[in-house]
């Protein structure tokens, strides 16, 4: 197939919560890099997905469940994907990887791909025998100067794959078509643009910068502009509280607290202080035993943000400030409030001891050996379920918010042990 055939390439990446596309693995971001015919990069598409489970492997992807749970899901940018890839060659760095997840994305959402073109840039690499220590993406860019900039994000990996994919148009022209697969089916799923997208933390890890408002936010800006009243206030604050509780607002909890701000005639900024009131009330509460954990401190950080408050108007430097009398708790919570509870394990663990990241097998017997009581799975009698994210959307955490279980920190949990960890 000769490239002038097409109008260019589209290179694809996805970073997933593991291998098994059509088994109970999902995409937790994607990006597309289109690139002309000559090589040049011509637009660029990257959001975070909500995989509407566990994140899986952390230490790989850099991306926690806190970064995501207001991430779009699959189907919701299947749309913007799709349109990117329609009319191109398919381009990726084991491209088949890359496809798998892709056609599986689209059966869950009945959508029928058609067959598509495809160029692995793994065989473009030993087209132009490049001498690399492994076929990995860093090891083949490395060799030929190419800088990897965010390994294992989806835009960094698509943007040195696209490099990998100029060089080899430079170099062969239009031979080298002779590694593509496949030909286009004129027929292709045309499906409409939601536009949301969330855009990866610059850090790699923590709140992800969004490029839409948080929805508490979008629920404020849809209100008219009236004077701060308190009519209606006791019922709206007790549905945010309801809301609140699990500490994830979902698209219809949002829309539940627009409609019941609206029917009680609140304005914007009414509800922004109502907002502020509410987290008053919960600073104030963290401080009520006279020490704010660190837990308590990433917790008024979510509320913060579910909230949609201003840094300034959040005042997080300030909440970490003790009242008169109280002091900011270097340490966990205390072990007393822990021992003979019945405790389960979720998700991959991130905590370190002595260098080493506990491994799922060395989290339970460090418990048992402590005299927790360690169950396989959750029930309504378990105590706490333990995770490294407490914004997991795993199916342990998801049942345990049902339930009104705890989810606890694993560092929390080790430190109150007495365990120095990182």
């Amino acid at each position: 197939m000769g490239s002038s055939a097409l109008p260019g390439y589209a290179v694809l990446d996805v970073e997933t919560t593991g291998f098994h596309a059509f088994g109970p693995d999902r995409v937790v971001e994607v990006a597309v890099v289109q690139v002309d015919p000559s090589g040049r990069i011509t637009d660029e598409f990257d959001t975070l997905v909500n995989p509407e489970r566990d994140v899986g492997p952390t230490h790989v992807h850099g991306l926690s469940a806190a970064d995501v749970f207001e991430a779009p899901t699959f189907g919701e940018v299947l749309g913007d994907v799709l349109a990117r890839l329609r009319g191109r060659v398919v381009v990726g760095h084991n491209v088949r990887f890359d496809e798998r997840f892709l056609r599986a994305g689209c059966q869950r959402e009945g959508v029928e791909l058609p067959a598509f073109p495809t160029l692995c840039t793994l065989a473009a690499a030993d087209v132009l025998a490049i001498d690399a220590p492994s076929m990995r993406l860093a090891d083949v860019c490395a060799a030929v100067g190419i800088e990897l900039e965010g390994a294992h994000s989806a835009l960094g990996d698509a943007r040195a794959s696209a490099s990998l994919l100029a060089r080899l148009l430079s170099e062969q022209g239009t031979a080298a078509s002779s590694i593509v697969v496949g030909g286009l089916d004129p027929s292709w799923p045309e499906l409409p643009s939601s536009g949301r997208t969330r855009r990866r933390p610059a850090g790699g890890q923590g709140e992800a910068l969004a490029s839409e408002a948080p929805f508490l936010a979008r629920v404020v800006a849809r209100l008219p502009r009236l004077g701060v009243g308190t009519k209606g206030a006791a019922g709206y604050l007790d549905m945010l509280d309801r809301v609140l509780a699990d500490r994830v607002v979902t698209e219809d909890e949002a829309a539940t607290l627009l409609a019941m701000a609206r029917a009680y005639g609140l304005g914007q900024d009414s509800v922004r202080a109502l907002h502020r009131s509410y987290y008053e009330a919960v600073r104030a509460a963290a401080w009520e035993d006279g020490v704010l954990t660190p837990e308590e401190e990433r917790d008024l950080d979510v509320v913060a943000r579910l909230l949609a408050l201003q840094p300034d108007a959040a005042a997080p430097e300030e909440a970490k400030q003790a009242p008169s009398g109280h002091a900011v708790a270097d340490e966990g919570p205390c072990w007393d409030q822990f021992a003979g509870k019945t405790v389960c394990f979720t998700g991959e663990l991130m905590a370190t001891v002595g260098g080493q990241r506990l491994s799922r097998d060395d989290a339970t017997a460090l418990a048992c050996e402590a005299g927790l009581i360690v169950a396989p799975r959750v029930t309504k009698r378990l105590d706490f379920l333990v995770l490294a994210d407490v914004h997991s959307m795993s199916g342990k955490a998801k049942l345990a918010r049902k339930y009104g279980i705890p989810l606890l920190a694993e560092w929390d949990l080790w430190r109150a042990m007495g365990l120095e960890v990182t």
